[in-house]
């Protein structure tokens, strides 16, 4: 049953009432274990001055915008799950504290920025990673926030409260709530089925928890389960003895039962080389079984009779065609492809006549078409003289048909058809059709190009004189057609002057009378200010109306297009439009300040603005071409509320010096009313302001460009923390956490704030961590970071995470560091590497790390060459774009120790589907060795999409993959074993500390007892590495490691086990349940 708890406001309704503060934290009522679900709303919430947690939170937390506060106290010990789950819901932060001392000392539990995609979810949610156990009586809080500054929104969040028990040990479950499930967790110790893999080699459990499963695991070697070279080992699709082989891929199936040469009609992949019957094309094409098409070359083309003008119509089947040896086109062919799996038609008109062919037929696949004069009709002199990839004018076929039209045949002549497919590897069925015309003298007026001279009816000069081609008469001149040919049409062609409605514009009448193009009041030349096209003020530069600083209210509708020009040279990449029914507005200085004006009105139109100097154009509307300051289309750097798309600038303006500003529709027609507001900014805006973090100390270094101010504010994930002299250009933020930071910089002059400058800064310590992850890349469908972390740690490695580049992040040459993962995403927000990225990867491979690259766009999209290059395994010459057909994968045996062939036949999913515009990658092995090969490639077309290099010592070996690992749609954490076996390394060294120093201050003294026992019964924090506390090295915390410092320190005791005190040295037995999030003595 689910709870739901609904907490009733005067509207009925549970928003956010009175749960904007933890003070006032709305009451969950827990009544024993259950599933709560838990209404919120954030909407009319404030933020917050609680701090962003400090303990790690998974991936990506925000700011906790708009934060609201939930509590409840449970009715029994146990634990729990909480999500924010909800395709409904907006981007959250979710963070638990326990309240036992109340809202002003918090305990931090645990909390999430953004979980593991899920398609049942809104794209952001968040989820707590492990469940966490909660103690009867104990006040709890929930806080519920928003990731980004504009997150804000009502949804629903769900509660598990469940009863915490005794590991069961085969249940995929983490009962006891420690964070470890089945046999990894040491209550299974000697429980069924934890044990020896050995003898149980058949269950689908890893029982002796080593990350390798059945015959997977060495220890099941010679294991009778574990057989495979017999008639039915050998065709049960398995990889019985778990080599990487299946079937007559396994080198032990040789010669057995169905394992051999290739027999192309038995449904079975015979030679065990991933091809099967007529797939098989080496080993099948020509045979009874696998007939090549007949008309594969031009020699044999198919002939296709002709009787004069007509429509033929002819099948076309290149399933069974081959690759010719006829070179791509040399003539222009628009969206030509690569002409695969090419075949062949010949033609020989009786007459001269016109030729349209194409290949459109709705069943059909994308092709190419190229055609020939064939002199000798013997295909050795062959001239190309049409050809085309793509078209689009007919209708009723695939999307992708090739035309070509206006051909010209000559009676007699032959000519050769060559069909082929756009995309390599493709082919397919449908019809070709040709469409014969005769040509003869033009036909003035049916509308064709009877003489093919390219010109129809009245345009063709031999239809001069015809009575259809006549322009001069009343009638003529005001149909609206051009009707002899000379390419002016009713009162603009000078035949028409002064008849019928012709001459001088006539503002009133709907028509073009002066054939200017213009109609009515829209001819603003000549009928601007007549009774019937009264002028509105502000409609025109000497008409402006006058606004003033603040908020001033305008009204486009009765306004007019003015004449002058609308140069937007200054804002050439803001999307600005026609600038149409344009408003003049003149204001004069205040101030001597950077003025701030914009459009933004949730009620306004989608704009263009114009600001002018006008005192620089001396007061005369003749001369504001050329004294244009400042211009905007569309922006999007105000918080709002704002309409859609609004215009902004921000610009100096002198007291006493008067501006035209000109605020125009973006789109024709599309004036209205809305606000435009003139505000002076009394203290310049902070600029150029960029940070650095230190992955050892943890400090965050900000830095901008010098200003002129009183101080300077910092201010870090919106709270004030510290102020500085106002020629300051740096401040150092120390020793923060893992995680991101939201900075804000803003000067201050008299009192008055300037625009704050803002970035958001990473901090990832590095702590000894066997495994670094580079999570750059940006949002897509694919979460590929998130993905990653959860095979790692599924694997067990420790890694640590930054969203910096290698070249920023400064802690890459750490000897502890076995494998580098470098997550660069998808176009159009994919990480793009600097040549200083590119030398840091390459520095990391020459000193032993290997690494791992993903990245969609990379190699073939405006690659960026590096020193990185020549690890990655890739031949840059021969790479290509891609396109968007990546969708399933077949793996391959690298034959250097990685091995994904079983793994044929992955669903790829997309990270940008659409656009996902895979690269194709081939091998090219660099200076590091010989030995790289593919380990992927596109099932469909055989394109490669990954690549393993294999490195001589002492040089990291690199995996170089187009596609994203989240993506993979197989066992991800599979996939993460093979890849960690493959680069090396070793796997996790655990972090860097020194026992006893429970306070990680560097030294071994009665402040690390203080610090210990205020943790165990003051409510004091309980310090970054449990590790450290653990001075008496029994695997867990306590009062007894208190007693053993005291000992130690004081009465003659041992000192703390390895690593001692001031050491840096990783556990040398892990095996307990104790973390080290972080150590600062230790780099």
């Amino acid at each position: 049953m689910i709870a739901t708890m609904l907490a009733f406001s005067a509207t009925g309704v549970w928003a956010q009432t009175g749960g904007d503060e933890c003070d006032v934290a709305d009451v969950i009522t827990i009544s024993g274990f259950d599933t709560y679900a838990i209404a919120m709303d954030s909407t009319t919430a404030t933020s917050g001055s609680d701090p962003v947690p400090v303990i790690p939170c998974g991936a990506f937390i925000g700011i906790f915008n708009q934060d609201i506060w939930f509590s409840f106290v449970p009715d029994a010990d146990g634990a729990i799950d909480v999500t924010t789950c909800d395709p409904t819901s907006w981007d959250t932060d979710l963070a638990l504290y326990d309240g036992s001392a109340g809202c002003a000392a918090l305990l931090e539990l645990n909390c999430s920025g953004d979980a593991p995609g899920n398609a049942a979810c809104q794209i952001f949610y968040s989820e707590f990673e492990n469940p966490t156990a909660v103690f009867a009586g104990v006040t709890y809080y929930l806080r519920v926030g928003g990731w980004n500054a504009v997150a804000a929104g009502v949804g629903t969040m769900n509660m598990n409260f469940y009863a915490v028990g005794a590991e069961i040990c085969d249940d995929g479950a983490d009962n006891d709530a420690d964070g470890l499930i089945d046999c990894f967790d040491p209550d299974c110790a000697g429980i069924p089925p934890c044990g020896a893999e050995a003898g149980q080699c058949d269950d689908g459990v890893d029982n002796d928890a080593d990350g390798t499963t059945d015959c997977f695991d060495v220890d099941c070697i010679g294991d009778p389960a574990c057989f495979e070279g017999d008639a039915a080992t050998c065709t049960d699709g398995v990889d019985n003895d778990a080599d990487g082989a299946t079937d007559c891929a396994d080198l032990d199936c040789s010669g057995i039962g169905l394992c051999g040469p290739e027999i192309c009609d038995d449904g079975f992949d015979n030679d065990g080389d991933g091809l099967i019957d007529c797939f098989d094309v080496a080993d099948c094409l020509g045979t009874p079984a696998c007939p090549a098409a007949g008309n594969d070359e031009c020699i044999v083309a198919v002939d296709i009779p002709i009787a004069g003008p007509g429509t033929y119509t002819v099948l076309m089947d290149s399933t069974t065609a081959t690759l010719g040896a006829d070179p791509l086109p040399g003539i222009a062919c628009a969206v030509g492809g690569a002409f695969d799996n090419d075949i062949w038609f010949s033609f020989t008109p009786d007459q001269d006549m016109s030729a349209e062919i194409h290949t459109c037929d709705a069943t059909s696949w994308d092709t190419d078409l190229l055609v020939y004069e064939d002199a000798f009709n013997d295909c050795t002199t062959m001239t190309e003289i049409a050809c085309n990839g793509d078209a689009g004018i007919l209708t009723g076929c695939q999307a992708y048909y090739s035309h070509v039209q206006l051909v010209g045949v000559t009676a007699g002549v032959n000519y050769k058809i060559r069909v082929g497919s756009w995309a390599a590897g493709a082919s397919g069925a449908g019809q070709l059709t040709i469409n014969l015309v005769a040509v003869g003298p033009e036909i003035c007026d049916d509308g064709i190009d009877n003489d093919l001279d390219g010109l129809i009816d009245c345009l063709d000069p031999d239809c001069s004189g015809f009575p259809n081609c006549f322009e001069g008469d009343s009638v003529t001149c005001s149909d609206g057609i051009d009707n002899d040919g000379d390419g002016a049409t009713d009162c603009a062609d000078a035949d028409c002057s002064g008849i019928g409605l012709c001459g001088p514009e006539i503002c009133d009448d709907g028509f073009d009378n002066d054939g200017d193009g213009l109609v009515d009041c829209l001819d603003i030349a000549d009928c601007l200010g007549t009774p019937a096209c009264p002028i509105s003020d502000g409609d025109e530069c000497s008409i402006a109306l006058e606004v003033f600083d603040g908020a001033n209210a305008i009204d486009t509708n009765p306004y007019t297009s003015s004449a002058d020009i609308s140069n937007a040279g200054l804002c050439p990449a803001t999307f600005f439009g026609v600038n149409d029914m344009d408003g003049w507005y003149l204001y004069t200085a205040t101030a001597d300040a950077f003025y701030e004006i914009h459009t933004c009105d949730p009620a306004g139109f989608d704009s263009d603005l114009l600001i002018y100097d006008f005192t620089a154009a001396g007061g005369d509307c003749a001369n504001i071409q050329g004294n244009e300051i400042a211009c905007n289309g569309d922006s999007t750097v105000l918080l709002g509320p704002c309409q859609a798309f609004y215009s902004h600038v921000e610009v100096p303006l002198v007291a006493g010096n008067q501006y035209l500003i000109r605020v125009g529709a973006w789109a024709g027609g599309g004036g209205g009313t809305g606000t435009l507001s003139i505000v002076a900014t009394l203290c310049p805006p902070v600029l150029g302001l960029g940070f650095t973090s230190d992955c050892v100390s943890g400090d965050v270094t900000l830095n901008w460009t010098a200003g002129t101010y009183d101080a300077i504010e910092i201010l870090r994930d919106q709270v004030l923390i510290d102020t500085l002299g106002g020629g300051d250009t740096t401040y150092t933020d120390p020793g923060l956490a893992a995680g991101n930071y939201f900075y804000q910089v803003q000067g201050v002059c008299a009192g008055n704030l300037g625009a704050s400058a803002t970035t958001s800064a990473n901090v990832a310590s590095y702590g000894g961590e066997s495994d670094v992850i580079f999570g750059v890349e940006g949002v897509d469908q694919i979460d590929s970071v998130a993905a990653l972390q959860a095979a790692l740690d599924a694997n067990g490695i420790i890694y640590v995470t930054t969203s910096q580049g290698p070249a920023d992040w400064g802690c890459l040459g750490s000897t502890g560091i076995a494998r580098v993962w470098m997550m660069s995403g998808t176009w159009p927000n994919d990480y793009r590497i600097t040549d200083a990225d590119g030398t840091a990867l390459a520095a990391a491979v020459e000193n032993g790390t290997s690494v791992y690259f993903e990245a969609a766009d990379h190699w073939g999209y405006f690659h960026i060459v590096t020193g990185y290059d020549n690890y990655d395994g890739v031949d840059q010459s021969a790479v290509v774009d891609g396109d968007d057909s990546f969708l399933s994968m077949n793996g391959a045996d690298s034959g250097f120790g990685l091995d994904t062939s079983d793994l044929s036949g992955t669903a790829y999913n997309q990270a940008a589907a659409a656009i996902d515009y895979t690269d194709q990658i081939n091998v090219l092995a660099g200076t590091a060795g010989p030995n790289a090969a593919l380990i992927w490639t596109d099932a469909v077309q055989g394109y490669g999409t990954g690549i393993f290099y294999a490195t001589d010592a002492p040089y990291g070996n690199t995996i170089s993959q187009s596609w994203e690992f989240g993506g993979f749609g197989g066992d991800q954490v599979d996939l993460a074993a093979r890849y960690i076996a493959a680069l090396g390394g070793g796997g996790p060294v655990g972090a860097l500390f020194g026992r006893g120093d429970c306070n990680a201050d560097g030294g071994f003294n009665i402040a690390d007892t203080i610090f210990l026992l205020a943790a165990l019964f003051s409510g004091g924090p309980a310090g970054p590495c449990l590790d450290a506390c653990d001075a008496n090295g029994d695997g867990s915390v306590n009062i007894a490691d208190a007693i053993f410092s005291l000992a130690s320190l004081f009465s003659g005791g041992p000192p703390p086990s390895d690593p001692a005190p001031t050491d840096c040295g990783v556990d040398g037995d892990d095996s307990d349940t104790l973390d080290c999030a972080n150590f600062p003595p230790c780099p």
